[in-house]
């Protein structure tokens, strides 16, 4: 692929709506992730406006937990782009497979995940897509959340605002609440907060809570009674049984680690 402006085009991904490429910056000569909508797409309406959407919400949240959008355009084949900075890290999904990942550094990834959140629902944004794969961790356990694609504005508590594909159930089905796999028009902060469990769950556990599973603490004798709390909190199926607010389950695992993921020392082996 060619894009004027940019240099040293490689492919790093790929999905079903978009190809990532990792450039060059020509102006700044600097690393960055363009994000180009696929061809079968072109005459996709609706897969456009998203496309399109994903790079306007992301430009609107100015926060260093969540990555930033640098530029958008149309290529010379009319497909739209977004760059957006380039991070060196991998998906927090294999972080856990091939990383020893400490307590500590556990609570400290979520605790950054919820400052992410708190502040995108603080401008009236609903992820609708936490999971593993959509957190970037570098080295050093530095979070930033992907993927806005299918994030919805929302009106407050219960009134989503303009939805990204009507009548389309969208998102990770084992990370879709319960109200979310019903209908979108349900979905609110708290329906992230219940992704944030299912996160926390497998993060601690290996396992995912599907059917009838059990208490985290049952699968890791490690694991507080405090934090299995926590955790059982957000995946309450009822969203106003789960947390307030992701401010809240932030300060909640904040006492809960009694600041020790400000002093994490880091014991990843990679």
């Amino acid at each position: 692929m060619k894009l004027d402006g940019y240099s040293n085009l490689i492919k790093i991904g790929e999905g079903g709506m978009a190809h990532v490429y990792r450039g060059i910056q020509d102006s700044l000569q600097r690393p960055v992730a363009i994000k180009l909508l696929i061809n079968d797409l072109s005459f996709d309406e609706e897969a456009r406006h998203r496309f399109e959407r994903e790079s306007y919400i992301i430009a609107r949240l100015n926060h260093a937990n969540i990555i930033h959008v640098i530029d958008r355009g149309i290529n010379r084949e009319e497909m739209p782009y977004f760059v957006m900075e380039y991070v060196e890290g991998i998906e927090l999904s294999t972080a856990a497979k091939i990383r020893n990942i400490s307590y500590s550094e556990k609570i400290d990834i979520i605790i950054q995940v919820l400052k992410a959140l708190s502040y995108a629902h603080n401008n009236n944004v609903i992820h609708r897509d936490i999971k593993p794969d959509n957190i970037l961790i570098d080295d050093d356990c530095n979070v930033k959340i992907l993927d806005f694609g299918i994030a919805q504005f929302y009106e407050g508590k219960g009134k989503s605002g303009e939805r990204t594909c009507t009548g389309t159930i969208m998102g990770t089905y084992n990370y879709m609440s319960p109200e979310q796999r019903k209908s979108s028009e349900n979905v609110s902060a708290q329906s992230d907060l219940y992704s944030v469990g299912v996160v926390m769950y497998g993060l601690f556990t290996g396992k995912l809570p599907t059917g009838r599973y059990p208490d985290p603490m049952v699968l890791n004798q490690d694991i507080p009674q405090e934090l299995n709390a926590l955790i059982l909190k957000c995946l309450n199926t009822n969203p106003d049984d789960r947390p307030r607010s992701a401010e809240q389950l932030k300060t909640q695992l904040l006492a809960l680690s009694k600041g020790a993921h400000l002093n994490t020392e880091k014991k990843t082996s990679r």
